[in-house]
């Protein structure tokens, strides 16, 4: 986990119109400097941009409280939240990873499954636990892989132009309680079928296709 929490990345544009640079900057160094790590499909920019400004806002908010982790007002998310910072931690491994070993002139148009995937997940169900998935997989009707990318705003994302060095010491407080309620909510069934089909609790067709997943 120190390795985790130590280290940031942020998206930078590039010469090249078509993809983005992944920066990366180690906390603990001197004189902490980003420096390009990575390159990925500019055509990611806004999925990206949401995934990086989740995981160092939980690594954030570890890093804040974790002194204060065993009081009652923070003990029972803790090991949630610990879990949620390594599941983004493989997440952003498995996507940025596969652009190692391309050339750079062919990075612009590549699709990544595993990513796509994520987000769609994280578009309809917000959960990504093997209990939520298997349900997710006998319930719906269309495959993931079938399914349109659709972007989503995160957690004060929007409010802090997705940028963790704006957000106020006193603003700490309301977004662990926003992050806490975020993960104690049920599954949203009327949300997910007012994207896709699905099966309900007596086997009836509920919800629709949407135009975009055609």
């Amino acid at each position: 986990m120190d390795y985790i929490t130590q280290i940031r990345y942020s998206i930078n544009i590039d010469d090249d119109s078509n993809v983005l640079q992944i920066e990366m900057v180690n906390l603990h160094q001197s004189q902490p400097t980003a420096e390009c790590w990575m390159l990925i499909p500019r055509h990611y920019d806004r999925y990206a941009q949401s995934l990086l400004w989740k995981y160092c806002l939980y690594i954030t908010l570890f890093n804040n409280f974790n002194h204060q982790h065993n009081q009652k007002r923070y003990k029972k998310f803790w090991s949630k939240l610990f879990k949620y910072i390594v599941f983004l931690d493989n997440v952003v491994e498995v996507f940025i990873h596969p652009y190692l070993g391309i050339p750079k002139d062919e990075i612009g148009n590549y699709q990544c499954r595993n990513f796509k995937e994520y987000n769609i997940t994280e578009f309809l169900l917000r959960f990504h636990d093997p209990q939520s998935i298997k349900l997710f997989h006998s319930r719906c009707l269309k495959n993931i892989e079938q399914m349109a990318l659709k972007h989503f705003e995160e957690i004060a994302g929007l409010k802090y132009n997705y940028d963790i060095d704006s957000v106020p010491d006193e603003d700490w407080e309301v977004i662990w309680a926003m992050v806490e309620g975020w993960y104690s909510k049920p599954i949203d069934i009327q949300w997910i079928t007012s994207w896709v089909q699905w099966e309900d609790d007596s086997g009836n067709i509920v919800g629709h296709w949407t135009s975009a997943d055609n």
